[in-house]
């Protein structure tokens, strides 16, 4: 099976899927235990509290599924996947959403994005005055709430509840500006960066970008924004995407 890997847009990182193996890389290298369990307990928090929200916005709402999610699609995958494939992703978030929470259809919206505010909430008080949750030095925890933020306040979607409510925290705004800017630079603007070189060396610059790619593309994959499509004609199309492989 050949995976095919398309653009970012609105901003965000192109993704490159030699970047999945970036994974293996240990960023929490010379981290202390209790550090280490602290980085995996908010990643769990974010996993569970914040997935559902943005799967909730991208492809649940309907507005936002009708104008830019299924339109997003159409206009960069190939007949007919431009097809087959919005469908497929509108379905399966739904039974997601629906799988993470045991309320009826009215009430689970709610519960979703007032969940995954308190996690925002906790994201921002955890981040406080620091550059990085850690410190000076960016951390898979970095990369993966980079990689949910970073859909949260730069898609412009048209229903979009927890954009202002994220705008409340400038240290989370910044966190996103600073990884975009240092890891992801566009071609006109070289990159600027925040920490010395004796703080967090190049070589761990290059796997921390490749890591927040790897994140960007395990979990924004089910934004639809970020796209790996699978297109070998002998694969049945319930192959293509799973929000559960990550």
């Amino acid at each position: 099976m050949d995976l095919l890997h398309w653009p970012g847009d609105y901003g965000l990182a192109s993704i490159d899927v030699d970047c999945l193996h970036v994974m293996e890389r240990d960023l929490e290298e010379g981290l202390d235990g209790k550090v280490r369990a602290d980085i995996l307990a908010f990643t769990t928090l974010v996993e569970t509290k914040l997935k559902p929200a943005v799967l909730y916005l991208s492809w649940v709402d309907s507005e936002n599924f009708t104008k830019v999610s299924r339109k997003w699609y159409a206009n960069v995958l190939p007949f007919p996947l431009n097809y087959v494939v919005p469908g497929k992703l509108h379905r399966q978030a739904n039974s997601y959403v629906e799988a993470s929470y045991n309320l009826d259809e009215k009430a689970i919206g709610i519960q979703v994005l007032n969940t995954a505010k308190c996690c925002i909430d906790l994201l921002a008080d955890r981040l406080g005055e620091l550059n990085f949750f850690c410190g000076n030095r960016p951390t898979s925890l970095d990369a993966i709430v980079y990689a949910y933020l970073a859909i949260i306040c730069k898609i412009q979607l048209h229903n979009n509840i927890l954009k202002p409510h994220l705008q409340r925290y400038p240290n989370l705004i910044n966190l996103v500006d600073r990884i975009h800017r240092n890891y992801f630079p566009s071609k006109e603007e070289p990159s600027t960066p925040s920490v010395s070189s004796s703080d967090f060396r190049l070589v761990d610059k290059l796997y921390f970008a490749g890591m927040a790619i790897g994140a960007t593309l395990a979990y924004t994959v089910l934004s639809g924004f970020v796209t790996i499509a699978a297109v070998d004609e002998d694969e049945d199309e319930d192959d293509m995407v799973d929000f559960d492989d990550e």
